[in-house]
């Protein structure tokens, strides 16, 4: 005699967790954060922080107000769960683009594929288990798709940053603030990795007293901003010279 043992289903998304709110048109102005909010529309990610009726929701609904494309989940505590939160955001981006998937251009159309499907492995496994992103395939893919996005996105900066023996060439001193794109190749013998960092607020310390701390203070004093590896023969260093600092104006 057998047992198996009963697995309760996944309660089904709903869909109302999907709309966004809607903009009231009794509301007093606040000019001051709607220009803060318009002026993060350049940043990876914005936090809005207050408590609880302070008006998170109102300023973020006029936010978009506009006919700007939303893809919107509002969570709750039964939503802590990595595949149930990522099945939200991909299905709120499927309603606010639908066919994002499976509309890619026809230029990359079958690299977008591999990586969507990539994507969707890692979001069946409940965010355990990334091996499908660490394939020759996806590799590959991701080798069509960044180029093609570097020069066919919109971007208000783009850099091409080359990794060579012990160094980076590319690199400005200044770089404009907005959204800003690095197309980053390797031409030495080892892997590279380029990771940027920004300053937090009110640190003071100069590059070189932030490199002469030991990691988890220097981390502290910073935030990871973006980065990209690019893979060759050997092992990557980080170190030895590697580092180059910029300015964002």
């Amino acid at each position: 005699m057998t047992h198996t043992d009963a697995v309760a289903p996944a309660p089904p998304l709903l869909a109302t967790k999907l709309h966004p709110p809607r903009r009231s048109r009794t509301l007093v102005a606040r000019p001051r954060l709607s220009q803060l909010a318009h002026r993060s529309l350049h940043r990876a990610l914005t936090l809005v922080s207050a408590p609880a009726w302070f008006g998170k929701t109102t300023l973020v609904a006029g936010w978009f107000a506009d006919d700007r494309a939303v893809a919107w989940v509002s969570l709750d505590s039964r939503d802590d769960d990595p595949q149930r939160f990522w099945s939200y955001v991909v299905a709120s981006l499927e309603r606010a683009a639908p066919g994002l998937a499976s509309n890619a251009p026809a230029e990359i159309a079958d690299a977008a594929t591999v990586m969507t499907a990539a994507v969707t492995s890692v979001l069946d496994s409940g965010g355990q288990d990334f091996s499908a992103l660490e394939t020759p395939e996806f590799a590959t893919a991701q080798a069509e798709v960044d180029p093609y996005v570097f020069e066919n996105c919109e971007f208000d900066s783009a850099v091409e940053v080359t990794g060579v023996d012990f160094g980076f060439t590319g690199l400005p001193e200044t770089l404009d603030d907005g959204r800003v794109a690095i197309l980053f190749t390797n031409e030495g013998a080892e892997a590279h990795e380029i990771i940027v960092m920004r300053r937090n607020d009110g640190v003071t310390d100069s590059f070189e007293e932030l490199l002469a701390l030991p990691e988890d203070q220097a981390m502290a004093k910073v935030t990871p901003a973006g980065g990209a590896f690019a893979p060759t023969t050997g092992a990557p260093h980080l170190a030895h010279g590697m580092q180059q600092e910029f300015t964002v104006s």
